[in-house]
């Protein structure tokens, strides 16, 4: 069974909604953005994996100036990603002889209707072949908030299995995660500008956050964003 951790909302809890659809969803309600969604992290490294579940606590805590949204964290294991969540968030790989069971994974993941940000390029499993930028207009940048002029090594990149879109990996110069800076620690933060504040950072990152948010519900079959008008950064 995965281990599951809830963030509560960061102002009023949200009513449980009766249809299952409907316990991830994201909308504006009285101008402010609200709803709930679960989100599985991969659980590979046991202190790469509690540094994420921070990461995103911290995240949520800020983004109370924006947004009223309910977290609830799934735990899932490299050889048995079982979640039905919309995202699911990889900080680390397993090991390499473990790597094709991973992928294995990941395909049926996908298959469901997940979309998979991977957070971390060091040791991946990827070839060059299977990474690409998005385009300067993809939703992921476009909705609900713009990252408009946002240069193409910055851009997240597309990660193709089987000319199958399974997830996005982190851009670089500068590198924008979408929950909270990754620290000095992680490999991209060398492509980062020092004087960079870190409040900007976080701006970016509550934004592509979202973004990845709602496309995430919106690629899922059984899950459902509610943006008709998107927001201009």
């Amino acid at each position: 069974m995965p281990m599951v951790a809830c963030l509560a909302p960061t102002t009023t809890e949200l009513a449980p909604s009766i249809d299952r659809k409907e316990t991830s969803t994201i909308y504006q309600q009285q101008g402010r953005i609200t709803g709930q969604i679960t989100i599985a992290v991969l659980r590979s490294d046991p202190a790469t994996y509690a540094n994420t579940v921070k990461r995103l606590r911290e995240w949520q805590r800020r983004l109370v100036k924006v947004a009223d949204l309910k977290i609830e964290i799934e735990s899932q294991k490299f050889n048995a990603i079982t979640t039905n969540a919309p995202l699911l968030v990889v900080a680390s790989y397993p090991s390499e002889f473990q790597g094709q069971t991973f992928l294995h994974q990941l395909r049926a993941y996908a298959q469901r209707g997940g979309i998979v940000m991977f957070e971390q390029s060091d040791s991946s499993p990827f070839n060059s072949g299977q990474i690409g930028a998005i385009a300067s207009d993809h939703p992921l940048l476009t909705h609900p908030f713009s990252f408009k002029g946002l240069p193409r090594q910055a851009r997240p990149q597309e990660v193709l299995l089987e000319s199958k879109r399974i997830g996005f990996l982190l851009g670089v110069s500068p590198t924008i995660s979408p929950f909270g800076p990754l620290g000095t620690r992680h490999h991209r933060r060398r492509d980062l500008d020092p004087k960079r504040s870190a409040a900007g950072d976080w701006t970016r990152s509550l934004k592509l956050g979202l973004n990845l948010m709602v496309y995430a519900l919106d690629n899922h079959p059984e899950y459902k964003s509610h943006f008709p008008n998107p927001k201009t950064e």
